[in-house]
């Protein structure tokens, strides 16, 4: 396990020209999710930019960041069960407090009634659905990261590269039926990484409102399926959307 603070601090002056990226100083997010427990090929693996840092006054803050920080914090002082504790509460964010329920339950919801009807918003999560991102760091803006920086960067950097890796190799093992980017900024990051032979592309009147795309990602030896666009939220897609999106990416596997 990385010193994250060396990490962070290095990368707050890569990715931002004032040397200022928002990246704070605290224990990055490899993966969310009991990834041992999805079903191979019927799983979606959901990809963000980054962890967005919360208020000071959310329960984030005692329920996820503070006891993480303490895991690593034992593990860099010698304690090496600490290390096991930290990928057990990644495994089980979504069975204890950590879980984030206003972001994933919403993305959960679009996943069980489009894709897995017999679940629901939380227990999508159980089999079905994980999540990770292509910056493991926690910020606070994520208009303060350069994407140009960061894609000059994110196959260099050793932290970058070493999470790069991590999620290949992750994917790889766990074989998800759809790699689903929430964003178009880590759909960019993803089609430059992972869909050099297969890059994304627009789909019809979808592309165009919405930034949606499908291609597929290599990661190993394995070729996924990828959809990306616009992030869900106030200014993006809207739940509604869900259905166009999911008969969208029906047909275009067709």
């Amino acid at each position: 396990m990385r010193n994250y603070q060396t990490d962070v601090r290095r990368l707050n002056g890569l990715l931002n020209s004032r040397g200022d990226a928002g990246l704070q100083e605290v224990p990055p997010v490899p993966f969310t999710g009991d990834i041992d427990a999805m079903e191979p090929g019927n799983c979606i693996c959901l990809i963000g930019i980054n962890p967005h840092f919360p208020a000071l006054s959310r329960d984030a803050h005692k329920d996820e960041i503070a006891p993480t920080t303490k895991m690593v914090e034992r593990f860099h002082n010698g304690d090496s069960i600490a290390f096991q504790e930290f990928i057990d509460s990644r495994l089980g964010y979504f069975k204890g407090k950590m879980a984030n329920w206003v972001h994933y339950g919403s993305l959960g919801r679009g996943y069980a009634e489009n894709f897995f009807p017999n679940e629901s918003d939380r227990s999508v999560w159980e089999r079905n659905a994980f999540a990770a991102d292509i910056l493991p760091y926690w910020s606070t803006d994520t208009n303060k990261i350069s994407l140009s920086r960061f894609g000059k960067h994110i196959d260099k950097d050793p932290s970058l590269l070493l999470h790069q890796r991590m999620l290949s190799r992750m994917i790889e093992e766990v074989r998800p039926a759809m790699v689903h980017v929430n964003g178009i900024s880590a759909g960019r990051l993803v089609d430059k990484l992972y869909c050099k032979e297969h890059p994304l592309k627009p789909w019809r009147g979808l592309g165009e409102e919405h930034n949606l795309m499908f291609g597929h990602a290599s990661f190993g030896r394995i070729r996924v399926p990828v959809m990306t666009h616009n992030q869900f939220g106030q200014w993006g897609p809207k739940s509604k959307h869900w259905p166009e999106f999911a008969n969208a990416w029906r047909e275009w596997q067709e």
